[in-house]
C-alpha cells in the first residue's frame, strides 16, 4: 500500500495503531534520531547504551 508522502502513510497507520499522527510522527523522528546516535557509536559503546536501556 503505497503512499504519496510519510506523512499520509502515518495518518493512514496512526488510528490503526490507537494513536494520533502527531504522536506517531513524533515517535518516528525519535527513533530516527535514536538510530543516528547508536550509527555514531563504536561497538563499546553501543553496548553500554544497551545495558543502560535494559535498566530503564
Amino acid at each position: 500500500h503505497e503512499h504519496a508522502s510519510q506523512w499520509k502513510a502515518i495518518q493512514s497507520i496512526a488510528p490503526k495503531i490507537g494513536c494520533i499522527p502527531e504522536t506517531l510522527r513524533l515517535w518516528i523522528k525519535k527513533h530516527e534520531q535514536r538510530l543516528a546516535v547508536k550509527n555514531s557509536l563504536n561497538a563499546d559503546e553501543r553496548q553500554r547504551l544497551k545495558e543502560l536501556e535494559r535498566e530503564n
